[in-house]
């Protein structure tokens, strides 16, 4: 994944970034760092397909995705892409495993054994199975991120990108979040490019 000469400006020309240039390593963890409204969040909407950038260029497994139409790049993100923002986007009303398994239909890897999946996955990310019926809006806060982010792993995509996938959590389940990435990192070879909001966390779990 690279980025070069990256620039964002929103409808009125306020420029939000600013000839941003980097890149990502397959098959590491890389924090995403800068202070609080530098453009990290933004930057993770470009590198998703979900803002397009006003210049600059962006590739993201040897494809252009800048110059993607908005129904090729959808298509890109959910066949490549697991995406964790703050906003979590589940159904309320669906169950947490029906979020996940919603997730699962509308990526290329199929339906296949992707109940057992999205129910292991659950677990993973410590979301007990009793809660696996329960409707989203019933949740906590923690609890929601920790379904979004067993959301974002259900197609087994190549990249993920998460945007403080760990700022809901209390420092037990945010370890152990972090443990089930990691691992994910190493067994699967996921490349992930996270924004931390911790150095310390960064330090135990991230390459670079």
């Amino acid at each position: 994944l690279s980025f070069q000469d990256l620039c964002y400006e929103l409808g009125d020309g306020t420029p939000i970034l600013s000839d941003v240039t980097g890149k990502v390593e397959a098959d590491k963890i890389t924090m995403l760092m800068g202070p609080s409204g530098s453009g990290k969040s933004t930057l993770l909407s470009l590198l998703a397909g979900l803002s397009v950038p006003t210049a600059g260029g962006l590739q993201i497994l040897g494809d252009d995705i800048a110059n993607m139409s908005t129904r090729q790049r959808d298509r890109f993100r959910g066949a490549n892409l697991g995406v964790v923002f703050q906003q979590f986007n589940l159904i309320p009303y669906l169950s947490a495993l029906d979020n996940v398994l919603l997730a699962a239909r509308f990526g290329s890897a199929g339906m296949s054994g992707s109940r057992q999946r999205a129910a292991t996955l659950l677990e993973r990310v410590n979301l007990p199975l009793a809660l696996h019926q329960r409707a989203a809006s019933a949740l906590s806060i923690g609890q929601q991120q920790r379904v979004a982010i067993a959301k974002a792993l259900v197609q087994k995509p190549k990249i993920m990108l998460a945007d403080e996938p760990i700022a809901s959590l209390d420092p037990a389940n945010a370890t152990l979040v972090m443990d089930s990435l990691r691992q994910i990192n190493k067994e699967d070879g996921l490349t992930v490019l996270v924004n931390l909001h911790t150095l310390d966390t960064a330090r135990a779990y991230c390459d670079r």
